[in-house]
Parts: C-alpha cells; structure tokens; sequence
C-alpha cells in the first residue's frame, strides 16, 4: 500500500484515544509506538489516561525490572517482573 492513508472519525471510540492509537501507526512495529497504542486503548476505557504518565510509569517498572534482574536471559527478566510486580 502506497500514499497516506485516510482515517474516518471513530463511533465508538473516544476521539482523543483514537487520535492518539493513529498517531502511532507510523511507528506501531517500534516498542514505543507499541507501548503507546496500547495505551490509547486504556484511554478508551479509562477517564484519567495522562498518556505521558503513563507511559512514564512503565518506564519506571522496567528500569524496576532491569535493575532487580540477574541477568539479561529471559528467565531472569521474568523473575525479577515477578518480584517487582
């Protein structure tokens, strides 16, 4: 597919939370762009989504989560995310 591609106003989606999950889409295949759609879908059901917050807070939990890890094998990420969750 080739050229911009054009987005029609949700109906049944918040439009902010709508705005923000296209915002994404040029970058979704990143981690960030990743991390940032998923949080557009918590805008759609939640009131109090700051996104910048948000998105400042897993940031936090992850360098948790390094910081507790033994090591960089997946094994150890998901026990030190055990521990810090």
């Amino acid at each position: 597919m080739t050229g911009s591609m054009t987005y029609h106003e949700p109906i049944y989606c918040r439009p902010e939370a709508f705005q923000f999950f296209v915002d994404q889409m040029p970058v979704l295949w990143k981690i960030d762009g990743l991390v940032r759609a998923a949080i557009a879908v918590s805008m759609h059901a939640l009131d109090d989504v700051v996104p910048e917050q948000t998105e400042s807070q897993i940031r936090a939990l992850s360098a948790r989560v390094q910081a507790a890890a033994s090591g960089s094998a997946p094994s150890h990420l998901q026990a030190a995310l055990h521990q810090v969750m």
